[in-house]
């Protein structure tokens, strides 16, 4: 890995992103629900990174449609870089069982940043990179919007948020 922590802050090297996204793609091969049936960890993300002792992470080198993965605090924080496309379709309050709109989801509309575990049975989501049809559970086929908002499925509740700043694509998490 050559993601790197400096001065507390989590860097997310190039390569690491790349690498993660062929791994990614490899998996798409396998047959559906044979790889993470059970979504004991998310899938179709560019790299999954231990967040370790630091309080922010640099996402600046995701392009737009990457998915970067921080394991904190035991659990996986997806960290989107939302596509022009997926910043539109989230920004449609139409469709969103739970109501709520984007801004409400989002600090900054080029980013979503949320637990990736859906509510319904705590399976972790997998990333379809879709406009629409963000996330998907792979337990029972709920949909995400890039909001992580419910579009359909078993449960009403959205992904949880995680609280958080942006600037100049530093992520840094609330402390607590």
């Amino acid at each position: 890995m050559f993601s790197k922590i400096q001065n507390g802050r989590l860097v997310i090297d190039r390569r690491d992103v790349i690498r993660g996204g062929l791994a990614a793609g490899a998996a798409a091969f396998l047959p559906a629900g044979l790889a993470h049936a059970k979504g004991e960890a998310p899938i179709g993300q560019t790299e999954t990174i231990e967040l370790g002792d630091a309080s922010s992470v640099d996402v600046s080198a995701l392009n737009p449609g990457e998915l970067a993965v921080i394991m904190m605090n035991g659990t996986f924080v997806g960290i989107l870089r939302r596509t022009e496309d997926q910043q539109n379709a989230a920004a449609a309050v139409e469709g969103a069982l739970s109501g709520e709109t984007d801004a409400d989801r989002t600090v900054d509309a080029e980013y979503l940043v949320a637990e990736l575990k859906c509510l319904h049975r705590g399976c972790y989501v997998a990333y379809t990179g879709e406009s629409d049809r963000t996330f998907v559970c792979p337990c029972h086929r709920t949909s995400f919007d890039a909001a992580g908002r419910v579009i359909s499925g078993k449960t009403s509740r959205s992904l949880p948020f995680i609280g958080h700043t942006i600037e100049n694509g530093v992520v840094s998490f609330a402390e607590g």
